[in-house]
């Protein structure tokens, strides 16, 4: 054990020569020289795997920092000079490399955060902006000081649902701050009477993307509360917190001066905020050691980072309904306890975990195609005094830790390019969180809800009525309706499969609106509406006659054009086939009844990369549809696919969704589409929106690896172009058209009902001749 103390004292000497802590205005020059900076040239990551207690202590000390988001007995992946890689391996271990370069890494992050910088400056963004919505805050890492613009920009922008308060001080003096997020006080539902969900990153300095998540996750409900019926009805009832750096001198120090650094900048050697909760402290997976990367302080809330957290969350009180503490890296979902080998989560709470992590996780993959592991914190390994546990054991709320990406391949390096896909997965099990959270059950509708449904007709709508913290009594799924200036009457709902329910939707007259929700009670007699009482209004559906000028399955060929004058692509080439399913590719169409889709390239393959896009653009292309076929709104709908977020570079193509009105010769854009949902996604276009209603029309979908080696899979199916309205109704009385009311209809009608000519006999509209024609045509006659 030479070597092991030999590496004690370098690692002691290490701490006394850290680079001074750097002046706290906190926002740098990145294009500027910068001095002392702790650089990392010669090490690696690799991971070891210590068998015993006494490995594990052999390798903790050996190692610059240990990369694993919980250290103990078992694989580790570790950070290691040459000389440290060699003594792993004379103590019999067998290192293997993860990241052959760390300063590599960290000069090319470096790199893009300056070409981010030169572009910003030059005013150059290849970004979305919309509303309170910037792409580019999500292009590139954010230093502390943007990061407080950001949400104070928020709050300047939509004062009505967010504001910004300092909970705290670092122990260098530098403001913790939180977001607000929740709706104006409604009657019976006050914001300050809302359950709150509470969402945290930032703890461990080094993880980067751990507050740029949680940002995008409150960038989210702002931007979208006007145009999501979900996130408007999650606003309006519950009282969001978000604190996106918990840690703000360790956070600026990583910037400054030593960009791996973990803990807070306690004398120099720093505590590890996340063993400094009190919850179980001292116990495993923390250390008593100041040169240790898990020192877990003096004593509980020793730090005054963690006691600000601790005094924020009890001031909510009873409030305090839920937590998620962001963390990286390895794609985990991680749910109390973790303080011990064996900790019991008492039930029925451990299968609601159980539970809500395994749909959280399915939720991310639908996303973003990326998997995170739901498991009970110590089942990984131990780890006391840790947030997660606190919130749970302590203050009864519901908690989680979430390890965001990636697995290792990057680490706490993650390219910016992942800041976004990792945002979107994130943010989308947010909200099935904070759903199942604070109400006794939740829905999910499995389409979009209905905004029309066909005139003079029932139709079903479906919706999942999922367990939150109480259990559904499935008898009392109850849809409610009503038609314009009517009352609300209850229907109840059918269990169809599984949670899924299936409701009815009478037959409302052409033109007129029908207002619907759902209701649903618990066993404890608690009821939830979707939407949530006190929050959106009704959903509510035009009844409208729908007439197809297209609607194609593309099971048959109706004279789609594969190819353009300026595609160069050499494989993925559009084809209508059956596909084979690959990591980024699906296994089936989207038609139920059906097999055959377009897709590009219909082959697997030997690799997911054998036949996806490459070399360009491949160009698919309608026939020409009639724009003026009949009354009423023309829409373009379709189901989609499209994956984009594999490869060496990913999310840097799309797929264009175009759109003619003179038979191609010029296109207008309906879409740029780059959701990587690994799923059939319907959109919908009203085409007045974009283009003149001719007889020439023509919709193309451009898809393109245009990048530096993503994975590029596109598919369309079940497209549509749909009449929507109330067409002028036909009066079969003057059968003959001429304006009078004579024998000539008569034998007009008698002809088309003998002949079977619907069109000029089926008067009663039902699609079928009878008597019920006859008496409808002699009533009609009959009253002029």
């Amino acid at each position: 054990m030479r070597d092991v103390r030999v590496f004690a004292a370098a690692a002691c000497a290490a701490l006394v020569s850290l680079p001074a802590v750097a002046d706290k205005t906190d926002r740098i020059d990145v294009l500027a020289e910068r001095d002392g900076v702790v650089r990392y040239d010669g090490h690696r990551v690799v991971r070891v795997t210590p068998g015993s207690a006494r490995e594990l202590a052999a390798v903790s000390v050996i190692a610059e920092t240990i990369w694993t988001h919980r250290v103990g007995v078992g694989p580790l992946d570790v950070q290691v000079t040459p000389e440290g890689e060699k003594a792993l391996r004379e103590i019999g271990l067998d290192p293997v490399v993860v990241i052959p370069d760390v300063q590599a890494l960290v000069d090319a992050e470096w790199a893009q955060i300056q070409n981010h910088e030169r572009a910003r400056r030059a005013g150059v963004f290849p970004a979305v902006r919309t509303g309170t919505y910037d792409e580019s805050f999500y292009q590139s890492y954010q230093q502390l000081a943007d990061i407080h613009a950001r949400m104070n920009t928020l709050a300047t922008a939509r004062p009505d649902i967010v504001s910004v308060s300092d909970i705290g001080d670092s122990l260098e003096s530098r403001d913790i701050l939180a977001l607000r997020i929740t709706g104006p006080d409604q009657p019976g539902n006050l914001a300050d009477d809302r359950p709150v969900v509470l969402w945290q990153g930032g703890q461990h300095a080094r993880e980067w993307v751990s507050p740029a998540t949680v940002m995008y996750i409150a960038d989210q409900l702002i931007e979208l509360y006007d145009t999501d019926s979900r996130v408007r009805d999650l606003v309006d009832t519950v009282d969001f917190r978000i604190i996106p750096v918990c840690n703000p001198d360790g956070y600026s120090y990583t910037w400054t001066n030593q960009r791996l650094w973990r803990k807070n900048r306690r004398s120099g050697y720093g505590v590890d905020l996340n063993r400094n909760w009190s919850y179980e402290w001292g116990g495993d997976g923390s250390s008593g050691s100041t040169s240790s990367e898990t020192y877990r302080g003096a004593s509980p809330f020793s730090e005054p980072e963690t006691a600000a957290l601790r005094d924020f969350a009890t001031g909510l009180g009873d409030r305090l309904a839920a937590s998620i503490d962001y963390h990286s890296f390895s794609q985990l979902i991680l749910w109390p306890f973790g303080y011990e080998d064996g900790a019991v989560t008492p039930e029925p709470d451990r299968t609601f975990y159980d539970t809500l992590s395994t749909d959280m996780s399915n939720a991310m993959l639908q996303e973003e195609g990326a998997f995170y592991d739901p498991i009970q914190s110590w089942e990984l390994y131990p780890a006391a005094g840790v947030a997660d546990d606190w919130y749970y054991g302590d203050r009864g709320a519901w908690s989680l830790t979430i390890e965001l990406r990636d697995t290792g391949f990057n680490g706490f390096e993650l390219p910016a390019v992942e800041i976004l896909p990792t945002g979107r997965e994130n943010f989308e099990a947010a909200l099935l969180f904070a759903e199942r959270t604070t109400t006794p059950m939740s829905y999910v509708a499995t389409n979009p809800v209905p905004t029309s449904i066909p005139a003079d007709a029932d139709s079903i709508v479906r919706v999942e009525i999922v367990d939150g913290v109480e259990t559904l009594d499935p008898a009392t799924a109850t849809i409610y309706t009503r038609a314009a200036g009517g009352s609300f009457v209850g229907t109840p709902m059918t269990l169809a499969e599984g949670v899924m329910f299936e409701g009815v939707l009478p037959a409302t007259p052409c033109g007129d609106t029908l207002e619907f929700y759902f209701s649903a009670t618990s066993t404890l007699g608690n009821s939830v509406t979707y939407p949530r009482a006190g929050a959106a209004l009704p959903f509510s559906a035009l009844s409208t006659v729908v007439q197809l000028e297209l609607n194609d399955t593309m099971e048959t060929d109706l004279g789609w054009t594969i190819g353009d004058a300026g595609d160069t692509a050499t494989t993925g080439v559009w084809e209508r086939a059956n596909p084979q399913a690959t990591a980024a590719q699906p296994e089936d169409d989207h038609t139920n009844t059906g097999t055959l889709c377009f897709i590009t390239q219909a082959a697997a393959g030997t690799s997911i990369g054998s036949f996806d896009i490459d070399g360009g653009n491949t160009t698919l292309t309608s026939p020409v549809l009639d724009g003026t076929a009949y009354e009423g709104e023309a829409y373009l709908t379709a189901w989609v696919w499209y994956s984009n977020d594999q490869g060496g570079a990913p999310n840097e193509d799309s797929m264009a969704i175009q759109i003619s009105d003179n038979n191609g010769g010029s296109w207008t854009t309906l879409e740029t589409y780059d959701e990587n949902n690994r799923a059939w996604t319907y959109r919908e276009y009203r085409v007045a929106d974009f283009v003149s209603l001719t007889n020439q029309l023509r919709v193309r979908f451009v898809a393109g690896d245009l990048g530096s080696g993503s994975i590029v899979e596109a598919g369309v199916d079940d497209v549509t172009l749909e009449f929507r309205g109330c067409p002028t109704p036909t009066n079969f009385a003057d059968c003959d058209g001429n304006g009078s009311l004579n024998v000539d209809d008569v034998d007009c009608f008698v002809a088309g009902f003998l002949g079977g000519d619907l069109e000029s006999a089926d008067c009663d509209g039902n699609g079928a001749l009878n008597v019920d024609d006859v008496d409808c045509f002699v009533a009609a006659f009959l009253g002029g």
